[in-house]
């Protein structure tokens, strides 16, 4: 049975009871439709002991938490706890470490790469969980015993998921592999919003010039300050397309920005011509300065054998070692390979070089061969052959 927290006397009283656990499994409930920084509605808790819901509209303050989540003895375990572990260290203050992603893990020991919770809950436990109440809206109260139900169930398993996972990837010899994510999530650069970089999130810009790229990065940098100021979800400050359309025009007067539709009912005239005089300084700059759109390879017909080649051999390396080919290869990243691109490409780094990094190296280069034989995949190492 679960306790629900609904004060800060309560949640001291919790915080002082987990403190010290060999695991602590966390989920939370948000909603994030009608604001840029997520609501925190709900935060459940689990133990080898006890398991609680932490209402944060009630209770208040949820600094009492770090205590938990930055205790180096208590691991804490999510699945698919990216944007749970964002939320929380706005929350909080803090990082939750050490931790452990569940949906991280089972890719690893050959799940589908972004297996959901209730499947792995299924696969692990063998216990079907309902779904009737993942639309939820978290902030109504009272909530029912349902959705309390529904939000507990969340973490109920992770602790005997996570011990079975342990356990696997020691017997694997897989440990090691989950190193660079789990640091990854755990580094708090992962969560944070630079504005200046926001223009990368920008779609359909592959056709934008040098300048136009300057403006674009100016236009989405003030959506972003603007949306984190407010509150508010980007596409209500502005549009991809409006962002992308004012790029485009490269704008010097007022006219040229508020005869966009829906732009006069979002951005007042002096706020124009503060963001055309911002656009009008960064093309005065040094054009070595401005962004560039990464150099696209696929289009060369070498390339795209390449990369046909190494899927291919990407995919027979995932059957044998039972793990996701999206995890142990990204495409992106054999395309790169493909085009000769090894710096920062993470299929000739750690595990994956050892996997299939190496053989891609070795296929490009002529010393592996593949074919068909018996209608199956076969690499035939021509350094032997000779």
């Amino acid at each position: 049975m679960y306790q629900y927290v609904s004060t800060a006397d309560e949640l001291s009283d919790l915080v002082d009871r987990m403190a010290g656990s060999e695991v602590l499994a966390i989920d939370t409930e948000f909603l994030r439709e009608r604001t840029y920084y997520a609501k925190l509605c709900l935060v459940q808790l689990a133990t080898d002991d006890e398991e609680a819901i932490v209402d944060p509209l009630k209770a208040g303050d949820m600094t009492p938490l770090a205590r938990l989540l930055e205790d180096p003895q208590t691991v804490k375990v999510f699945h698919s706890g990216s944007q749970d572990i964002e939320i929380l260290l706005r929350a909080t203050g803090v990082m939750p470490v050490p931790l452990f992603d569940t949906q991280v893990a089972a890719s690893i020991l050959g799940h589908h790469q972004q297996i959901g919770y209730g499947a792995l809950v299924k696969s692990v436990c063998n216990v079907e969980l309902p779904k009737a109440d993942s639309l939820t809206d978290w902030t109504h109260r009272p909530l029912s015993k349902t959705q309390l139900k529904y939000a507990i169930d969340d973490v109920h398993y992770l602790p005997t998921i996570y011990r079975t996972m342990v356990a696997d990837l020691a017997e694997q010899g897989r440990t090691s592999w989950t190193q660079a994510d789990f640091s990854h999530l755990s580094d708090p650069a992962t969560y944070e919003n630079d504005p200046q970089e926001s223009w990368r999130r920008v779609k359909r810009i592959s056709s934008l010039s040098r300048p136009q790229l300057a403006a674009l990065q100016v236009v989405a940098a003030w959506r972003e300050e603007t949306a984190q100021r407010k509150n508010l979800p980007r596409r209500w400050v502005l549009s991809d397309e409006v962002v992308v359309e004012i790029a485009r025009r490269l704008p010097t007067k007022v006219d040229d920005v508020l005869s966009l539709r829906s732009v006069s009912s979002r951005m007042s005239t002096a706020t124009c011509r503060k963001l055309i005089a911002r656009i009008q300084q960064a093309l005065k700059g040094d054009p070595e300065t401005w962004p560039q759109l990464p150099r696209r390879h696929t289009s060369a017909i070498d390339t795209e054998a390449g990369t046909d080649l190494l899927t291919a051999l990407a995919h027979l390396r995932s059957r044998e070692n039972s793990v996701s080919t999206s995890l142990l290869a990204p495409h992106d990243d054999i395309v790169r390979l493909a085009a000769g691109q090894t710096e920062g490409n993470c299929l000739v780094e750690g595990w994956r070089k050892q996997l299939v990094g190496d053989d891609m190296l070795a296929l490009l280069d002529g010393k592996l061969m593949l074919s068909i034989e018996d209608h199956k995949l076969k690499i035939t190492d021509l350094r032997e052959v000779e």
